[in-house]
């Protein structure tokens, strides 16, 4: 899924811009609601896209690891990134931390993201640094995991 939102979304952005996308680790199969966990996806890739456009070489990595009894998916990018003291601001609805000028969007998509992730019995948080790109982290129950 993760590949295939990708390349629906690359689409809209200029063939002469290299954006890559790399898969970390086995991620596992998922047992849940696959229109949420789809629309989770597009939201952080979109993002991704959105903050690596000024980038020559941007880069797309998507995993996953178990630690402390957690599934631990992540996106992350090395785009324009934050500074982490807004972080918890980033889950905001209509919480912007660009001008319109500077990035396209609502400022709706990571509320979005955070309010499916919580229905689904999972917690989301958001790791990044001023000019080095984000990472966004989501957990899924272990009964959503295929083993």
């Amino acid at each position: 899924m993760i590949k295939t939102v990708f390349n629906e979304l690359i689409i809209g952005y200029p063939s002469s811009k290299k954006i890559t996308l790399q898969i970390e680790e086995p991620i596992p199969c998922l047992l849940t609601d696959s229109v949420m966990i789809k629309q989770v996806i597009t939201n952080i890739i979109s993002n991704s896209l959105k903050f690596t456009s000024n980038k020559d070489d941007a880069k797309i990595t998507a995993g996953y690891y178990y630690e402390n009894d957690e599934n631990i998916f992540y996106i992350k990018d090395n785009g324009v990134g934050f500074d982490m003291k807004f972080s918890e601001n980033l889950f905001k609805m209509f919480h912007r931390m660009h001008s319109v000028d500077e990035f396209e969007g609502s400022g709706i998509g990571l509320a979005l993201v955070k309010k499916i992730i919580m229905k689904l019995g999972g917690r989301v948080w958001i790791t990044g640094e001023v000019g080095k790109g984000v990472c966004v982290y989501f957990t899924l129950k272990n009964d959503n995991i295929l083993k």
